[in-house]
């Protein structure tokens, strides 16, 4: 999106081939999205203990995070990925 900005192409004027390219090409990745699931319930009753962890990392051209969250149950005695969250964009 800022590679496109810094063009200042109007709305009319063709895209240059390699940014077509990578344009189709996230677009295309998009599909992805569909197996991305949350669950409804993140904390239970039996959770003795809650951990949160974010990562983030940049380049030039993009960004992404993750936060997650695991819960220990100690009915179940063991710890979990609960829930987790990602962002990330292209041409920061």
């Amino acid at each position: 999106m800022q590679q496109l900005w810094l063009l200042k192409l109007t709305w009319n004027e063709i895209l240059p081939s390699e940014l077509s390219q990578q344009w189709e090409a996230f677009i295309d990745t998009l599909q992805y999205l569909e197996t991305i699931s949350v669950p409804r319930c993140v904390l239970l009753t039996s959770v003795k203990s809650i951990i949160v962890q974010g990562f983030a990392d940049a380049s030039s051209n993009a960004y992404g995070a993750v936060v997650y969250i695991f819960k220990l149950c100690p009915k179940q005695g063991k710890q979990e990925v609960n829930y987790s969250a990602v962002n990330h964009a292209w041409h920061r």
